[in-house]
């Protein structure tokens, strides 16, 4: 499974950030993952990019068939 474990809206020197925590859980383990994005004017889409940024850490591992 893949969920989101936790998500933060912080300030890091002057800039607002969106930091998700996602984890996911096969049969072999659970894995961590974090990803951050910049917030500009809309949190939402700051807090999407922080997620999608965190899966990108997995694109490395998944091998083609």
């Amino acid at each position: 499974g893949l969920g989101v474990s936790s998500m933060d809206l912080t300030t890091l020197g002057s800039r607002r950030l969106a930091i998700a925590q996602v984890v996911i859980v096969s049969e072999t383990g659970e894995r961590m993952l974090i990803g951050s994005a910049y917030v500009d004017d809309d949190e939402s889409r700051a807090v999407v990019r922080s997620v999608l940024d965190a899966m990108n850490r997995l694109l490395p591992d998944i091998k083609a068939p």
